[in-house]
């Protein structure tokens, strides 16, 4: 990936590999509750996407 791409992820977009690859590139962890019986997925749109600080979250996932 030699044009500026660390990876990527295919449509549809699920939510668990958006997890998992913010947790390889930024060290983000998600913690995930099991009391909910019906867990409904929602679609992922760009606008959501534009709401994650990702300044703020680097920020906060370096202090100790």
């Amino acid at each position: 990936m030699s044009v500026g791409m660390d990876s990527f992820l295919k449509k549809p977009y699920q939510l668990h590999e958006i997890y998992e690859c913010l947790n390889k590139k930024l060290g983000i962890k998600f913690t995930f509750s099991k009391t909910e019986k019906n867990i409904t997925q929602k679609q992922l749109t760009s606008k959501m996407l534009e709401k994650i600080d990702i300044k703020k979250m680097k920020k906060n996932n370096s202090k100790p």
